[in-house]
């Protein structure tokens, strides 16, 4: 499997794969989440791709990644990530 690619189990049990796009990680907090997109879009419009963001817990030495519930915890994150693409552009 490429490194780049995860898979995820969905409600239903099944695994789906997605490109790893990014890692963040809030140094305050030491808690790392990751960003990531649906392999099986089109990326015809690189204007349009959807991204997802989760946190990664460890559970019994295990990688587990959670939705983020928290408001204040999303608008941080997506902060974090807003730089980094700005960054990135110049």
């Amino acid at each position: 499997m490429d490194n780049n690619i995860i898979e995820i189990e969905n409600d239903n049990g099944e695994n789906i794969e997605y490109e790893l796009v990014t890692t963040i990680i809030n140094e305050k907090t030491n808690t790392k989440y990751i960003v990531y997109k649906d392999i099986t879009s089109s990326d015809s419009d690189e204007e349009d791709i959807d991204l997802y963001i989760s946190k990664v817990v460890n559970e019994n030495g295990k990688e587990i990644i959670e939705e983020i519930t928290d408001d204040d915890e999303w608008n941080k994150v997506s902060k974090q990530l807003d730089d980094l693409f700005k960054e990135l552009e110049n």
